[in-house]
């Protein structure tokens, strides 16, 4: 059903996928305009990159305009930088041209650079979410394109957007370091499905567990949700899950690494799940472990904390939001240590969480309420459309 909306409030999103490439950044990209979209008044079109099926997604947004697109470089890299058609570039510029203010997420993706570059020429207020910082990924060749392309589109976007929001501390930390940014920072928060990801009732939890794992109450089952990347922390994980054979890893998501291909009998993979799913499995599991690298508050992390399952994260994410820090377990990284000294520290913490379930679940009263006060969805999109409405409105920042 369509909003009713204003012609002063229309909305352009650009991502650079859809939903479907099931990637934290367009999930979240999604329900923002989804409850943007429920407050009435905003006419929210996305357009983003074809290179998988598209819905439609009719309860997301007013309009959703798939874009041609060459893969390539994530086909054979696992980069998501998909290159826009010229014919898709036209169309952005009819689109740009037709809205009232641009919602880019993320600095980096030629869709977004395109979108801020046009908006920019056509006098249109945009307003930037960043997600993530630098990747120290493996390659040597990664790395340095990676700071290359914030050299010149990271300080552009950042440097001459009219408003940037940040969801993470330690990331807008990194940038005001490096860049100046244009406005003053804005904190906004991811928000989580409440409903869907909710604590099991009882005695669910114990059937869930017989039907995904076929285990009792006592083992322990770590879980992994998130993309099949290395930024993600898919080595270090393969690395915990040979030192704790005895420990089922479970992993769910999508991506171009194959922990199927790890050879580990430990190791459970399922992709494709859709979020009903993934929270079946948060509400069965007793531990979620994310040692990622150079990104902000991951929403799989506020998911979780939202069922009370206990997490354990990199330092660095545990301290993107105060909140989250006092009631998270975290271990330094990959961006903060060598990768042998990370598994021996990672491989230590995880045994005693593994053997002492009483210290593992010291937290779990605390997960779902700091997710009920902080972070949900109603109050991150009302955040948003308070940054929104001052800029249509011409306020200074």
């Amino acid at each position: 059903m369509t909003s009713q909306h204003t012609d002063d409030k229309r909305i352009l999103l650009v991502t650079h996928y859809f939903l479907e490439h099931g990637s934290g950044i367009e999930l979240i990209a999604a329900r923002v305009a989804e409850h943007l979209r429920a407050r009435g008044g905003w006419f929210i079109t996305w357009a983003a990159s074809a290179t998988c099926p598209v819905s439609e997604s009719p309860e997301l947004v007013d309009e959703c305009l798939p874009m041609r697109a060459w893969n390539g470089i994530q086909v054979r890299t696992g980069v998501p930088w998909p290159i826009w058609s010229p014919g898709s570039v036209l169309k952005l510029w009819k689109l740009v041209g037709a809205c009232s203010l641009v919602h880019l997420h993320d600095c980096l993706y030629m869709s977004n650079i395109l979108a801020f570059l046009i908006a920019k020429l056509r006098g249109k207020p945009v307003v930037l979410t960043q997600h993530i910082s630098m990747v120290p990924y493996k390659s040597v060749c990664l790395r340095l394109t990676m700071r290359t392309a914030y050299a010149i589109f990271g300080r552009l976007l950042l440097g001459y957007s009219d408003q940037v929001v940040f969801y993470s501390k330690e990331v807008y930390s990194d940038f005001r370091k490096r860049y100046r940014i244009n406005s003053g920072p804005t904190f906004i928060a991811n928000g989580v499905d409440i409903a869907r990801f909710a604590p099991a009732a009882p005695d669910e939890r114990s059937r869930l567990r017989q039907e995904l794992f076929a285990l009792s109450d006592e083992s322990p089952v770590f879980l992994f949700v998130g993309r099949f990347v290395e930024k993600k922390g898919l080595p270090v994980i393969r690395q915990l899950a040979r030192a704790l054979p005895d420990i089922p890893f479970v992993m769910l998501g999508e991506g171009p690494l194959q922990p199927e291909s790890w050879s580990l009998t430990n190791v459970q993979v399922h992709r494709g799940l859709d979020n009903a799913a993934v929270a079946q499995y948060y509400k069965a599991a007793d531990l979620m472990i994310l040692p990622s690298i150079g990104e902000g508050l991951p929403l799989v992390m506020q998911e979780a904390m939202s069922t009370g399952l206990p997490v354990i994260v990199s330092s660095r994410t545990a301290n993107a939001d105060p909140v989250a820090t006092q009631c998270v377990f975290h271990e330094p990284c990959l961006d903060e240590l060598d990768e042998d000294e990370v598994v021996a520290r990672w491989t230590r913490r995880l045994r005693e969480l593994a053997d002492d379930p009483v210290a593992r679940n010291a937290h779990v009263e605390q997960l779902r309420e700091t997710v009920l006060q902080h972070w949900t969805w109603e109050v991150c999109a009302g955040r948003y459309a308070e940054v929104m409405d001052s800029l249509l409105r011409g306020d200074p920042n």
